[in-house]
């Protein structure tokens, strides 16, 4: 093993920066090259904060959003406000229901079956479980124009994004947005015929400006917005007016110091962290990854933000024993200035496997030629089913560590693989070159 494996690393290192850490659980280190250096982790550091929230959560928290209506209901009418509590769910969305409205539906559904037919006061949106810095300072303008680069709230609805459908109805263009918004967000078009090219920016908070070519086809934009708490608050009044509720108040936050008063009646909607910790890992959804980090920054030291979620990573690596030099800027790895080496990703990794949710966790990650971000590699033997992974990739940057499975040893390793200066292409093939020649 060991001389081919050093062949493939020298290999390697013509084209760019490689480091490598090999553990098996009989052996030890089995092959380690730069194996303290930094490397930008991209979204292997997913990893650090899926093993907090085990760790600070715990596989049973429950993100809830609460819903209270205050004051009296007097034949169908609410007199006071109807309130939103938000818990930072990263679930709201189509994911788990047939499409992002049908939740909101399905509480304004409870809503009516109180009895409610009019709401007299607001309709208040209180998202004050986490800050509003809805977007990391390191994050790149182009990401945030991005699903990926969502705005963080503790009020998040569809993936923090707007989905549109645009079609040709004859020569008449055809916008369709997901969920509805009652007009909240207007769409301008300078759309025309031709093969698939869209581009779009924001004119202000509101306005989605899109030029550029479409097909007969038609095809979806995923538009992340601006004001995410605004977005789920106008989404749910359209679910209430589809439900027959009218909203005679406004839209809004809480005022200053500003609690419920005379609650009257309330529900919740709850999802549970370990469903919400496989999505984070196989799909590598960084808005799942900055709600966590954010939410861990609340529970343990008081503010929901990102220099707080950052603290819980630092005393992560602490509490497993992990003394290394590390740069922690982000929950998802989408900021370029995170830092980590290969042997911490590894030492982590092999003391999560001892903790009481190690199987949890390993299940939660993508599995190699099966699903999520490893859906389309290694799909056949000996890797088909054996390696269990988090991916990263940034420009430049290719990431992958995890834990592997030998069949025939019937033993596990753990391993970290990072590239830099190395196409995306080549430094996933030198990945899974290296994991087939480990398990020959």
């Amino acid at each position: 093993g060991g001389e081919a494996w050093e062949k493939l690393w020298r290999q390697g290192e013509k084209k760019g920066r490689v480091g490598v850490v090999i553990w098996s659980e009989r052996e030890g280190v089995l092959f380690s090259r730069r194996a303290k250096e930094l490397f930008i982790p991209a979204s292997v550091m997913k990893i650090l904060t899926g093993a907090a929230a085990c760790e600070y959560l715990g596989l049973d928290y429950a993100f809830e959003t609460k819903i209270l209506l205050t004051k009296d209901l007097v034949r169908g009418e609410l007199l006071g406000d109807l309130w939103i509590l938000g818990g930072a769910d990263p679930n709201l969305s189509g994911r788990f229901y047939s499409s992002p409205q049908e939740v909101l539906r399905l509480l304004a559904k409870k809503v009516r079956a109180l009895g409610v037919r009019k709401i007299r006061g607001d309709l208040v949106l209180d998202d004050r479980l986490l800050d509003r810095e809805w977007s990391h300072p390191d994050w790149l303008k182009e990401d945030l124009k991005r699903w990926y680069g969502a705005r963080v709230s503790a009020l998040t609805l569809n993936d923090g994004c707007v989905d549109l459908w645009l079609k040709w109805r004859g020569k008449k263009l055809v916008l369709q947005s997901s969920p509805p918004t009652l007009g909240w967000i207007r769409f301008i078009s300078q759309i025309r015929p031709g093969r698939l090219s869209l581009e779009w920016e924001l004119e202000g908070e509101r306005t989605v400006k899109l030029w550029g070519s479409l097909p007969r086809q038609g095809a979806w934009l995923w538009i992340p917005v601006q004001e995410p708490v605004m977005f789920f608050g106008y989404a749910f009044k359209a679910a209430l007016w589809k439900e027959g509720i009218s909203l005679l108040g406004k839209v809004r936050y809480p005022k200053e110091g500003e609690r419920p008063k005379e609650v009257i009646f309330s529900f919740s909607h709850r999802t549970s962290l370990q469903v919400s910790l496989a999505v984070m890992l196989k799909r590598s959804q960084n808005l799942h990854a900055e709600l966590f980090l954010k939410l861990m920054g609340k529970k343990l030291y008081g503010k929901g933000s990102f220099s707080m979620g950052r603290k819980v990573l630092l005393k992560l690596l602490r509490d497993a024993g992990i003394e290394e030099k590390v740069v922690i800027r982000d929950g998802s790895g989408l900021s370029r200035r995170n830092r980590l080496s290969p042997y911490v990703l590894v030492s982590l990794l092999k003391w999560v496997r001892k903790r009481p949710y190690g199987e949890v966790f390993r299940r939660s990650l993508a599995v190699g030629g099966v699903d999520g971000t490893l859906r389309k590699r290694m799909r056949r033997p000996p890797l088909l089913g054996n390696v269990y992974g988090k991916t990263g990739t940034l420009r430049g940057v290719s990431t992958l560590a995890g834990y592997l499975y030998h069949p025939g040893k019937r033993c596990w390793y753990v391993f970290a693989l990072f590239t830099e200066g190395i196409g995306r292409r080549e430094g996933r093939a030198f990945q899974d070159i290296f994991l087939a020649r480990v398990l020959k």
